[in-house]
């Protein structure tokens, strides 16, 4: 497999997320498969991830969303909660990977969290390149995001290698014509990365 460009999801990739154990505390009855659906077709979340609300406005209307029961900031204490930080040796990979091919980072995430990480830890200063939902104005896996990714690196997208844990993110990716991986976390990317270099 050749390629010039590795391009890599955040969460449950590099960086550690508590998604399950956030989600549940709003729909304790449902599976794991449920509540991520219910989640990602939040109004609110669209909004916030997409960059068309700001962080207040997001977390007003998160509360109504959801029917948080608490105040607007315990919601946003709860919704810091939600990042654990980077993975255990992301850093240091990441890090050596940049010294032999470029890397960029795409996620659908929001500048809050965003902020978080940045504050906890160096790992998104050491890619070349940071796309992130908020600021695309388009979420994976809307096409329009990987084609956004290939106009700005001018790379063709053969020649680009993407993982991300999300099946259906990947599978989008692969129709653009990215080598497309899925990923089920940092154990297994490190392990088909070995095998990709």
């Amino acid at each position: 497999m050749s390629y010039e460009y590795l391009l890599f999801d955040l969460g449950h990739v590099l960086v550690q997320l508590r998604t399950f154990d956030f989600l549940v505390r709003f729909k304790p009855e449902w599976d794991k498969q449920q509540i991520e659906h219910w989640w990602s077709n939040l109004v609110c979340i669209r909004l916030f991830e997409t960059g068309q609300i700001d962080e207040h406005a997001f977390l007003k209307r998160a509360v109504k969303e959801t029917d948080f029961t608490g105040t607007v900031s315990e919601f946003k204490d709860l919704f810091a909660s939600w990042v654990l930080g980077v993975y255990p040796g992301a850093e240091a990979l990441i890090e050596g990977l940049k010294k032999s091919v470029r890397i960029g980072v795409l996620s659908n995430t929001n500048p809050f969290h965003i902020s978080l990480l940045r504050s906890r830890s160096n790992l998104l200063d050491a890619f070349h390149d940071c796309f992130f939902s908020y600021e695309l104005g388009c979420l994976k896996p809307d096409q329009r995001t990987y084609e956004y990714v290939l106009e700005r690196i001018k790379i063709p997208a053969e020649r680009v290698v993407f993982f991300d844990d999300n099946r259906e993110n990947v599978e989008a990716a692969a129709v653009v014509g990215l080598q497309a991986i899925w990923v089920s976390g940092f154990e297994d990317l490190t392990k088909k990365l070995d095998r990709l270099i």
